[in-house]
């Protein structure tokens, strides 16, 4: 039952495509189906997910004929490539507009026809990361209202078209914006799907319009080339290379002058990387290697093999000044220890993040105990939320959790939770319908019986135990406060909009799509859309510690909504309701921490705004206090789009003690009633039966 969709990643492995990531959705089609192409098209092609998405290729050219034998084995769902799953996930699974459903990981090399389906399927294409291409495709007829081609790539119009009337206005006005952002992305070529799949037989798409013709993304360079005309660019790139020094020989005569060259330090970065297995870190290459990748925000040091730990460790040192390094390549280097590891980063102030994809001597379970202050790109950490929502034995014998990092002097947050107030629970005066349609009243909203009984007949939702740096903090707050606004029905899907709106990196300088690492318990738990039951004791809530802090997210008449009048509507009536609807709705934040020892007169809580927040956890040293400076920046220029405001009343008090009641004891959070029957996933929490 549903609209099953399956969705697909290939790539040209060495000689030939093969699929690297599949992925099943219940209920994806039509309208939907466009907006989770979009988006996912967008993680693909986002330059900061560029580097773990490359080297996962690598990684599988590298094992091509142990990923794919001869004879396949449709049985293993191993997850091969984590970082290309965890984007396919988040592409397919959520929307910055309020969308969100769950998907199940596929076997990585399941056959395009291999899942339940009756809504066609998406295939993209990253061979190349800088034109990533896409297609939909029915193989055998979808549920659709017409018909279209079968075994063919159908481009976004062509699959929309078979659902809707495009003509209508309402449709053309709600859908065509999607298309015409599909239309910037080229469509996979009947050749890849055929070269994907060769036991079947693929037709050539029936071209009835322009803007479905199949695009191959012809620069102007290939049009030149195609008439024996060298490119403005392919000159001046040679008279780069011949200007730039040999990093086999000492002769850096010519360095000076290269360097004012445009595009000079790209190629000399290229001319480097070519070269990397003969290169010995002698004073000369290493004075080139600086040159090449003081101005990379992800340095790449993977190419690399032949340096020691202590040359490696020397460029790194070297890069700590009047450089934009943000992140540290060294993947795919079954030569490198964990030892290695630590001579690397020794003197290291600067890099906040590491790839470590395929790097088999280096543990997780190292990284999480010696290395916590960094974001980790690991395989391991990077498969384990995946496969605690499937299922632990699911595909993966011998499983093994890992404990997250502990809690560090940049990772204080903690717990986020969410507070409902019904539209029933909110005191208001309307006073009139100005002419635009909005409602005017006497003051700010208020909520009902604050000092006595509850406002909100729902518990809060919680998610907890989930250490977040506070890069992470102000940059997944700032993609979760417009989805909490714009979601349908957060009461039951504000775990899963937590765990990817967090689901991103903690460096400012990142676009909205770049990904960083899901986290297992900020994913699998929420997931589940757990929260304290109707009725659970407060000692049997989570417990908030002195020194941790705490997202609260107050949203009054969060089921207020709009709708659109019917034919028997009076059309009045209607638009005063959508205003009431409209001037009810509000949310406001805060970050909260327990006081230690609080006076009887004194409030138990501190509450700061975002700003406040990041310079007191990141006020311990220099450099941390400059990343306070840039994360606020960031916050102001932000936040000023974002349907949201800071709680700085003093009724969030009020709020604060029913969501975290007077006379908790904290010792008694690990101690289980007789009720309880079931492990509770967050520590400190049993789970009541009513």
């Amino acid at each position: 039952m549903g609209q099953r969709h399956q969705l697909f990643v290939i790539a040209k492995i060495n000689s030939r495509y093969r699929t690297l990531c599949a992925v099943h959705h219940q209920w994806l089609y039509g309208h939907t189906a466009l907006k989770r192409c979009l988006d996912t098209l967008k993680i693909f092609q986002d330059p900061t997910n560029r580097v773990p998405l490359q080297q996962e290729i690598i990684a599988a050219k590298n094992n091509e004929e142990v990923l794919w034998p001869e004879k396949l084995d449709y049985r293993d769902i191993h997850i091969h490539f984590p970082f290309i799953a965890t984007c396919l996930t988040l592409g397919a699974g959520f929307g910055p507009e309020g969308y969100t459903h769950g998907v199940l990981i596929e076997p990585f090399h399941m056959r395009f026809n291999g899942g339940d389906n009756n809504n066609g399927i998406t295939i993209f294409d990253i061979t190349n990361l800088e034109h990533v291409r896409y297609c939909f495709v029915d193989f055998y007829g979808m549920e659709s209202q017409h018909q279209v081609q079968l075994m063919a790539p159908l481009s976004a119009h062509t699959y929309l078209a078979s659902y809707y009337d495009l003509d209508d206005p309402e449709n053309k006005e709600m859908m065509m914006p999607t298309v015409a952002g599909l239309q910037k992305f080229d469509l996979i070529h009947t050749s890849t799907l055929r070269d994907t799949w060769p036991e079947d037989e693929w037709q050539e798409p029936e071209v009835d319009r322009p803007s479905e013709q199949d695009s191959s993304g012809a620069s102007i360079d290939d049009v030149a080339a195609k008439l024996g005309v060298s490119s403005l660019r392919e000159s001046s790139m040679e008279q780069i290379l011949r200007c730039i020094p040999d990093p086999l020989e000492d002769d850096m005569s010519l360095l000076f002058e290269a360097e004012m060259l445009p595009g000079f330090h790209s190629a000399l970065k290229t001319k480097l990387i070519d070269q990397a297995s003969r290169l010995k870190a002698s004073e000369h290459v290493l004075t080139l290697l600086k040159t090449a990748l003081r101005k990379d925000t992800v340095v790449d040091l993977s190419p690399f093999t032949a340096f020691t730990a202590n040359e490696l460790a020397i460029i790194v040192a070297s890069l700590q000044k009047d450089s934009s390094m943000i992140a540290l390549n060294l993947s795919n280097r079954p030569d490198l220890t964990e030892a290695d590891l630590l001579t690397i980063l020794a003197s290291n102030h600067v890099c906040k993040m590491l790839y470590l994809l395929e790097c088999p001597q280096v543990s997780a379970e190292f990284l999480v105990t010696n290395l916590g202050q960094y974001e980790l790109f690991h395989p391991d950490l990077l498969r384990q939320p995946l496969i605690e929502d499937s299922g632990p034995s699911w595909g993966n014998p011998g499983y093994k959790p890992l404990t997250p990092p502990d809690f560090s002097s940049n990772n204080k947050l903690s717990q986020i939770v969410w507070y409902p107030i019904p539209k029933k629970d909110v005191k208001f005066s309307m006073l009139g319908i100005t002419p635009s349609g909005e409602g005017k009243f006497d003051n700010m909203l208020e909520f009902l019986g604050l000092g006595g009984r509850s406002p909100n007949p729902r518990e809060p939702r919680f998610v907890s135990d989930i250490p977040v740096s506070a890069g992470k903090a102000v940059r997944g707050l700032l993609r979760l406060l417009p989805w909490v606004w714009d979601c349908g029905s957060p009461e039951r899907e504000f775990g899963d909009g937590i765990a990817f709106a967090f689901a991103t990196v903690s460096f400012p300088a990142a676009s909205d799509d770049a990904i960083g690492m899901l986290s297992a318990k900020n994913y699998s738990y929420p997931r589940r859309n757990y929260h304290p039951p109707r009725g659970t004791p407060a000692a049997h809530r989570p417990v908030l510690s002195v020194g941790q802090w705490a997202i609260i997210i107050v949203h009054e008449a969060y089921n207020a909504y709009e709708r659109k009048a019917r034919e028997d509507d009076d059309q009045a009536e209607v638009d005063k309701d959508n205003a009431e609807a409209r001037a009810m709705k509000r949310m406001r934040y805060a970050l909260v921490t327990p006081v230690a020892d609080p006076a009887p007169s004194e409030k138990r809580f501190r509450v700061v705004d975002v700003p406040e927040y990041v310079k007191e956890v990141l006020s311990y040293d220099e450099a941390h206090r400059k990343e306070a400076q840039v994360l606020t920046e960031y916050w102001n220029k932000r936040v000023t789009s974002v349907p949201s405001q800071f709680y700085d009343k003093d009724d969030i008090h009020q709020i604060l003690d029913k969501v975290y009641p007077i006379g908790k004891d904290p010792s008694s959070q690990d101690q289980p009633t007789e009720e309880s029957s079931e492990e509770s996933p967050f520590p400190g929490l049993a789970i009541m039966r009513n």
